[in-house]
C-alpha cells in the first residue's frame, strides 16, 4: 500500500478525515511554504493533500510559522487567481483561491481513538506468530510500529535487537520478526518518509547510513550477521528493546497490510509529545532505574541506550491512545505511560540481559583461546547446543547426558547434524553407541 495513492475517506485515519472534511477545521493544517510569504495547509502529514487555498502572510506572521507546524489561520479577504503549475513545456495554469491571513496560532485538534482497542492492536500486529506474548514479541512489534516522538534528547523512534536461542528449523528467525514489522507498513514508511521510517540494520552499509538519516522518527531492528567482525562492533547503535526470541513460533508470512493496524499506527503518529518539563523528569527517572538494574555495566552484544526507558515510556504513551476494556465497556486510557513504560522496559531488559549474561559466560570459552578446534566452522546452532550440553553437565555434576534429553523442541535431523560436527571437531564424545554425550575437557586443550 502507498499512502500517497489514498483516495477514499475510509483509507484515512479519523484525525486526517477531520482535517480534510470537517468544516470546523477549514483553516487548520500543517504549514507548507508555497513562497517565502505564502503557505498551503496540508491536511495530512503523510499525503500531499490540501483544499486548494493559498494563505498570504504579512511579514510579522511569517516569523510565527515554521514548516510542518500544525496551525490555525484567522482568514481575511479572499480572491481567486490563476497560478502556474509545473515547469517548462509542461507548465499549465490553474485557478486557486488566495486568502489573506489576519492571525496565526497553534492549532488544538483532538486525536480520536483508533478503530481497534489497544489490546487487539497489539495482538493483530503479531498475529502471524504463535505465543508471541511469551517472548513479549507482541509488545516489541507494537512499539516499533507506534514509534516514539522526538524530544529534547534528539530524534524519535525505537530500536530493537533480538537474541535468538537454539530453535527448531522453520520456527521463525529474527529476520522474520523484522519482516513482520515491514509487512505491516505502507511503502513510504519502508522507503522514505520524513515523518516515520522503519529500517533493518543488517550490514555495515545500513548501520552507517542510519547515522546520516534525517527522518524525524526512525525505528529499527538490528540483525547481526553470523560472523560479527570488529568493524561491525565499532558501528554500535543504541538499543531500547532487547528481546529474546525463544518460545514464539512463526505461523505464516504476512501477505497484506492490515488497514486497522495502519489506522492505529497513524493515530499514534499524530499524537503530540508531552511537554519538555515532563520529558526531563521522565528521563531522570529512566536513567536512575536503568542504572540500578546494571544495564549500562553489562558487556556483550547489546548497546543499551541510556535513554532507553524514556524512549519506551514515550512509545507506551502513544500506544495508550487506544481504548481498553474495563468491566463492561471500552474506555479511553489516560495519555500517560511513564510508569508502564518503565515496567515494560525493565521486563524486556531483564529477559534480554539474562540471555546476554549467559552468552557472555558461554562465549568466554571461545574468546579466551582462538586455537580451539575448528571453532570457525561451528554455526550458531552448533555452539548453542554445545553450551546447553556443557551447562547441563556442570549444573547436575554429571559426566555425560542422554542424547534423548536434547531432542525436545528440536528438529531431530538438525540435532544429529550438530552433534556430528561437535563430535568430529573434538568437542563431545559419543558414548554407549552414541546414545549418551560426554563433553571433552576443553580447558586442557
Amino acid at each position: 500500500m502507498r499512502l500517497s495513492d489514498r483516495e477514499l475517506g475510509s483509507e484515512f485515519c479519523r484525525f486526517e478525515r477531520a482535517l480534510i472534511f470537517d468544516p470546523a477545521y477549514e483553516n487548520v493544517g500543517y504549514a507548507h511554504f508555497h513562497t517565502k510569504d505564502s503557505i498551503i495547509l496540508k491536511r495530512s502529514r503523510f499525503t500531499d493533500i490540501d483544499r486548494g487555498v493559498i494563505y498570504l502572510l504579512p511579514p510579522d506572521l511569517v516569523k510565527k510559522v515554521s514548516e510542518g507546524d500544525l496551525i490555525e489561520i484567522v482568514p481575511g479577504r479572499s480572491m481567486d487567481r490563476m497560478r502556474p503549475v509545473g515547469e517548462g513545456r509542461g507548465r499549465s495554469f490553474t485557478r486557486s483561491r488566495y486568502v489573506e491571513a489576519m492571525d496565526v496560532f497553534e492549532a488544538r485538534v483532538p486525536v480520536p481513538s483508533p478503530n481497534l482497542p489497544r489490546d487487539e492492536f497489539v495482538q493483530r500486529s503479531s498475529s502471524s506468530w504463535i505465543d508471541a506474548e511469551e517472548d513479549m514479541l507482541d509488545m516489541v512489534i507494537a512499539l516499533l510500529l507506534v514509534s516514539a516522538p522526538s524530544s529534547v534528547y534528539g530524534r524519535g523512534g525505537v530500536g530493537s535487537e533480538g537474541l535468538e536461542v537454539y530453535r527448531e528449523r522453520g520456527s521463525g528467525t529474527l529476520n522474520d520478526v523484522a519482516q513482520t514489522v515491514r509487512q505491516n507498513l505502507p511503502i513510504e514508511f519502508r522507503t522514505g518518509s520524513n515523518v516515520y521510517r522503519y529500517e533493518v540494520l543488517d550490514t555495515l552499509g545500513s548501520m552507517r547510513a542510519f547515522r546520516k538519516e534525517k527522518t524525524q522518527e526512525l525505528s529499527y531492528s538490528i540483525i547481526k550477521p553470523h560472523r560479527v567482525t570488529q568493524t561491525w562492533i565499532r558501528e554500535r547503535v543504541p538499543v531500547q528493546l532487547p528481546f529474546v526470541l525463544e518460545n514464539a513460533r512463526l505461523k505464516e508470512k504476512v501477505k497484506e497490510i492490515d488497514l486497522d493496524v495502519l489506522d492505529y499506527q497513524l493515530c499514534a503518529l499524530y499524537s503530540p509529545p508531552p511537554d519538555t518539563g515532563h520529558v526531563l523528569e521522565m528521563a531522570k527517572e529512566s536513567v536512575r532505574r536503568a542504572t540500578a538494574s546494571g544495564a549500562f555495566d553489562m558487556p556483550g552484544p547489546l548497546e543499551i541506550d541510556p535513554m532507553a526507558g524514556l524512549r519506551v515510556a514515550l512509545s507506551i504513551m502513544r500506544l495508550n491512545i487506544g481504548r481498553e476494556f474495563k468491566g463492561t465497556s471500552y474506555i479511553r486510557r489516560p495519555l500517560s505511560g511513564h510508569e508502564e513504560g518503565m515496567r515494560v522496559f525493565e521486563r524486556v531488559l531483564k529477559r534480554g540481559l539474562e540471555e546476554v549474561r549467559k552468552r557472555v559466560d558461554q562465549e568466554d570459552l571461545f574468546r579466551m583461546d582462538r586455537s580451539l578446534p575448528f571453532r570457525d566452522r561451528l554455526t550458531e546452532q552448533d555452539r548453542m547446543l554445545f553450551y546447553e550440553i556443557r551447562r547441563e553437565i556442570q549444573e547436575k555434576g554429571l559426566e555425560e547426558i542422554p542424547k534423548e534429553s536434547l531432542v525436545k523442541g528440536r528438529n531431530r535431523f538438525a540435532l544429529e547434524a550438530s552433534l556430528e560436527k561437535l563430535n568430529r571437531y573434538g568437542y563431545v564424545l559419543f558414548m554407549k553407541g552414541g546414545e549418551w554425550i560426554r563433553i571433552i575437557d576443553l580447558d586442557s586443550l
